[in-house]
């Protein structure tokens, strides 16, 4: 009975970490509002190196398996979540934008999306790198430069408004943009740190839903992005543990 009670216990930890670990993602996108996945990068833990990323789902990559996208690699930069990351660099020829296309786009007023990623910056930036998202106009309604006016340094690409120390190079950190339809601002956080506001060009009538968020290059610049740690695991695994240590109490 003892042997099979360990043997049931095994199995539900296995299954546990099965369930939280066999889905890992690079980029997620939800609509808060709704509490629904928008846009998923689909496994990347599970895709052998040197290969693009997995097709993402729901959403999709606007660009396909060329060299400037996003490709699956191991090794450096060192672990966060397992043993894979996905990574870009532009190339010499312009090309390396990567687009995160929700489908279709998100345009109720009032929802609230929300993206987060973790990433590595391999150094202060040569040149300026960073993100912007659009409305399903395809219109650009707020943008990120990282870097390019001092290491730290994050800048809202329209107000020009400089935020010093918002980040930092050569470790993995978590980012995240949270984005209310109809709202003439946006912010961005790091590390669970203070949100920076952004602002949305022409204001509230150009916010008018999140279509895709692209990550850019204006230089020759690596970046890495890992999966967002999922707490779900430690809180199945330490409410496991803590049934276990109480029958160990009443056997004793």
């Amino acid at each position: 009975m003892m042997q099979m009670k360990k043997a049931m216990a095994y199995m539900f930890v296995s299954a546990t970490v099965m369930v939280y670990g066999e889905a890992l993602e690079a980029v997620t996108i939800t609509n808060a509002t709704t509490n629904t996945v928008v846009f998923d990068s689909a496994g990347f833990e599970n895709d052998t190196p040197g290969t693009a990323a997995s097709a993402a789902s729901p959403g999709f990559w606007s660009n396909g398996a060329a060299t400037h996208d996003f490709v699956v690699t191991g090794g450096a930069p060192g672990a966060y979540e397992g043993s894979n990351y996905m990574s870009t660099t532009r190339d010499f020829l312009g090309a390396g934008n990567v687009r995160a296309f929700v489908s279709p786009a998100e345009s109720t007023p009032g929802d609230t999306i929300h993206a987060e990623w973790m990433m590595y910056i391999t150094h202060p930036p040569l040149s300026d790198i960073g993100f912007f998202f659009t409305n399903p106009a395809n219109t650009n309604i707020g943008q990120v430069r990282i870097g390019g006016n001092g290491l730290g340094t994050i800048q809202d690409s329209w107000s020009g408004t400089i935020t010093s120390n918002a980040y930092q190079a050569g470790v993995w950190q978590k980012w995240e943009l949270d984005y209310t339809i109809g709202n003439a601002n946006w912010t961005v956080s790091v590390d669970g740190g203070t949100p920076i506001s952004f602002i949305v060009p022409g204001g509230a009538a150009n916010a008018t839903g999140f279509e895709h968020l692209s990550f850019v290059h204006n230089g020759n610049q690596t970046f890495y992005l890992d999966s967002v740690p999922e707490p779900a695991t430690a809180g199945v695994l330490g409410a496991f543990g803590l049934a276990a240590l109480a029958r160990r109490k009443r056997l004793n």
